[in-house]
Parts: C-alpha cells; sequence; structure tokens
C-alpha cells in the first residue's frame, strides 16, 4: 500500500513538472547545488524539468538524470525566436553626415527645411518668420561680445 502511494504521488509529480530553459552558454547541469561541483555542459535552449529549488539552484532532470543547475543561467520563459535576414552589403559605407547646427536649430524652432512651419501650428500667420530670419542673419563681432561681457 505505501509503495502504490508513494508511485501515484511521484507520477503526479512529474507530469506537473515545470519547463526550465536554458539561457546562458555557461550552464552547467551539476551534481550537486554547488557552482564548484562536477557536472555537464548544458547548451543555449535545453529545456530542464523543474523538480524543487535550493538557495541559488534548482533540481532539475534532463535526459532521464537528475541533477542541480543555477538559477541565473535560466530562465521560466522561452527563448524568443529571432530570425535574421541577409542583407547586401555595399562595398563602401557612407557614414551619415550630421545635421548642421542650423538645421538643427530651425528643427527646435518648428521649422522644416521648405520652411513652412511644423505640424505644431494651424495658422502660419500666428508666427514671425521674418524676424527669426533677421535675428540669425546678425553677425556677432568680438567687439559687440566684449561690450555684451562687461556689462554683466
Amino acid at each position: 500500500m505505501k509503495y502504490l502511494f508513494f508511485s501515484i504521488i511521484f507520477a503526479f509529480t512529474s507530469v506537473n513538472a515545470i519547463d526550465i530553459y536554458v539561457i546562458s552558454p555557461m550552464a552547467k547541469f551539476l551534481e550537486e547545488p554547488n557552482m564548484s561541483a562536477k557536472g555537464s555542459q548544458l547548451t543555449k535552449g535545453d529545456v530542464l524539468k523543474h523538480l524543487g529549488e535550493k538557495d541559488m539552484f534548482y533540481k532539475v532532470k534532463f535526459n532521464s538524470k537528475i541533477g542541480w543547475v543555477s538559477k541565473v543561467f535560466v530562465s521560466k520563459k522561452p527563448l524568443a525566436n529571432v530570425g535574421y535576414e541577409e542583407t547586401e552589403q555595399k562595398d563602401q559605407m557612407t557614414p551619415r553626415t550630421r545635421a548642421s547646427k542650423y538645421t538643427e536649430v530651425a528643427a527646435a524652432r518648428g521649422l522644416q527645411k521648405t520652411k513652412q512651419l511644423g505640424v505644431q501650428a494651424k495658422n502660419q500667420k500666428d508666427y514671425d518668420f521674418e524676424s527669426i530670419r533677421w535675428l540669425e542673419s546678425q553677425k556677432v563681432t568680438k567687439k559687440d561680445l566684449n561690450k555684451f561681457f562687461e556689462e554683466k
């Protein structure tokens, strides 16, 4: 009777075991719950059956063997399937040129390359673009700068 009871309990625990997935190529299937214990290397993506846990280790079943694995190297969620596409490489790669200061300032004020107002405005007449253009066209000399700093 005792054997029947324990066999039923063990049967249900193995059926309800949670899958744990190896997420690191450094994971090892250890004989004891200790990082310095002997063990075999696991590969990324291996599926382990969770049987229990102790401190920072899961007791797992893998290839009909029972052992331990560190919680650091596994996850309860499977790895995502990431697809890669082959792309053609150009012979010469040209770096993207940085936008000029004038373009950055204009963009910050809502101006576009066509000198039209960006999406923010409902009516273009509400803004005085000529004053902005006049202000940006002014040249500052060293004499003006020195005078400005002296007044401060």
